[in-house]
């Protein structure tokens, strides 16, 4: 019978390498995440990577940055790295630009990601229009699950699917 001490002793070990694995080997600083974190919340209380770059080097979190867990490490810098300054509101990326976070739920086959800041910057209505998208194509790409007649929230803090 195997006593509960070396049961433990094993589970936590089993843990501590499914971190290590999580974490890049050129990793030069790592955060532990708190409850209530976000992957805003972390980018902003370090203002040196953004958000695609702790993505970049935690690739577990997810594009919606739900993958992230209270008391698990996250690499916030590697060897080498360069911050180029935060993402501006009305930032247009492509997927290779590796557009995070992002709305959840956006439809597969988005070519072009647009930014949406903390303060609501740009703005629903502006980003219609400076794509030359209408609500319906909108609420398709961004929420393909609901009627796509029925106003949908844009979240603010994210990226959003703007052209298909």
């Amino acid at each position: 019978m195997v006593s509960f001490s070396i049961l433990a002793a094993a589970i936590a070990s089993l843990s501590s390498t499914a971190f290590a694995a999580a974490i890049p080997s050129n990793c030069t600083a790592t955060y532990r995440v708190e409850s209530g974190d976000t992957c805003v919340s972390i980018v902003e209380k370090f203002h040196n990577f953004t958000a695609p770059d702790l993505y970049r080097w935690n690739p577990s979190i997810g594009t919606s940055c739900f993958g992230l867990i209270a008391g698990q490490p996250v690499c916030t810098n590697v060897a080498g790295y360069v911050y180029r300054g935060p993402i501006l509101a009305g930032a247009i990326f492509t997927p290779e630009q590796l557009p995070v976070p992002r709305q959840p739920d956006i439809v597969a086959g988005c070519t072009k990601f647009e930014y949406l800041d903390n303060e609501g910057k740009p703005g629903l209505a502006h980003i219609l229009l400076q794509n030359g998208i209408t609500m319906r194509q909108w609420n398709e790409w961004n929420w393909p699950a609901r009627n796509p007649d029925e106003e949908s929230a844009i979240w603010r803090g994210h990226f959003s699917c703007i052209a298909v």
